[in-house]
């Protein structure tokens, strides 16, 4: 070992490397994956009107109709936006659980039809997954060619969290959460 690490720290000379150089690439520019104001909607957490008064689903925790979230959508001309209002009085959060381990929302946005117009029962590459929690922490995945398969992946999106309480209170109001997705990642 002694012989090896002294002939390689004799091989290599200081002035050669002198004349090499690497220049790191300038990041991509953050505006261009700005869609904070997309369709002229605020992506901040908050209702707007375009969304309309009446919820377009209600999804109750079973059993218990003081859990619920109701959801509401608007197809704009840039992507598809969706505001979902999460009632529920404890607001359980640890920064350090994954995001479905705290109390969170799961939204899944997918193509209800194939291109020859028949029915899609199952997962594909253009399902996207958005998972959003009271504290606002995230996970994005994407769909795979299988039925129940996905990847933690990328996706150019934003997302905001309101909260309407305190975090890990016994007596809360729930939470508000904000995404839109542009259409290019939808297919």
């Amino acid at each position: 070992v002694i012989a090896l690490t002294a002939a390689a720290s004799t091989g290599c000379s200081g002035d050669k490397f002198d004349k090499y150089g690497y220049e790191n690439p300038q990041p991509i520019a953050s505006e261009v994956y700005d869609f904070s104001d997309a369709d002229g909607m605020k992506t901040d957490g908050v209702k707007d009107d375009k969304y309309g008064a009446e919820a377009c689903y209600r999804l109750y925790d079973s059993g218990n109709s003081d859990i619920y979230v109701d959801s509401y959508l608007y197809f704009g001309d840039e992507g598809l936006h969706c505001f979902v209002s999460a009632h529920d009085k404890v607001l359980s959060y640890h920064h350090l659980r994954a995001v479905y381990q705290n109390t969170s929302v799961e939204l899944f946005f997918n193509s209800a039809t194939k291109p020859d117009g028949t029915d899609k029962l199952s997962i594909d590459r253009h399902t996207l997954q958005y998972r959003l929690d009271c504290g606002g922490k995230y996970a994005k995945m994407v769909g795979v060619g299988g039925k129940s398969t996905y990847v933690s992946s990328y996706f150019d999106s934003a997302h905001a969290v309101k909260l309407n309480g305190t975090l890990n209170g016994t007596d809360e109001e729930g939470f508000d959460a904000e995404v839109f997705i542009p259409w290019y990642e939808l297919g």
